[in-house]
């Protein structure tokens, strides 16, 4: 073997091990890229959920008058939420359950709201004007079987829809 010969070898070899460190580079630099692109994916959702997770409902009553009762709507996200639907039921006069939805609020503002339900089934609306939370005059009835939130939907100002159920479960419902 001649030394021309054993240069070009030598040459060939250093040209491989340098294509092959370029591949494992290249390698490494995309698991970095998806590594990116998973965390900034899983931040984004983060970032989506916050204002859903700082937004709840409970039942609450007045407190000293008898048969009064509504809906908490608490907005502790710094941002609006659009189109609440809360729907539940309550024990009847006579054991049954009674279902009831509330619809009204297209917007609602960050804070704490009492929404009194009519006790007089005359009226064309099954609950009251939202109130400002006061707690001296409301008892939050957070213990009791005579009245259910069922499930509550709303949009985000991101235009992200979700939706609860009677166990707090939280899941977005339009696709992303």
């Amino acid at each position: 073997m001649d030394l021309g010969s054993l240069g070009e070898w030598l040459n060939a070899l250093i040209a491989a091990c340098a294509l092959f460190l370029a591949w494992q580079a290249g390698k490494q630099a995309k698991q970095l890229y998806q590594n990116d692109r998973r965390r900034e994916r899983e931040q984004q959702a983060l970032r989506q959920k916050q204002d859903a997770v700082r937004f709840s409902v409970w039942i609450a009553a007045e407190k000293g008058k008898i048969y009064s009762w509504g809906i908490v709507l608490n907005n502790v996200s710094e941002r609006p939420l659009y189109n609440l639907v809360v729907c539940g039921d309550y024990a009847g006069k006579h054991g049954e359950r009674v279902p009831f939805a509330y619809s009204e609020t297209r917007l609602l503002p960050p804070g704490r709201f009492f929404i009194p339900k009519n006790c007089d089934d005359t009226l064309p609306y099954a609950f009251k004007y939202p109130e400002i939370y006061d707690e001296n005059k409301i008892q939050p009835l957070l213990v009791t079987k005579k009245h259910r939130i069922i499930s509550v939907s709303f949009t985000d100002s991101d235009g992200l829809q979700w939706q609860a159920d009677d166990k707090g479960n939280l899941q977005r419902t339009n696709p992303t």
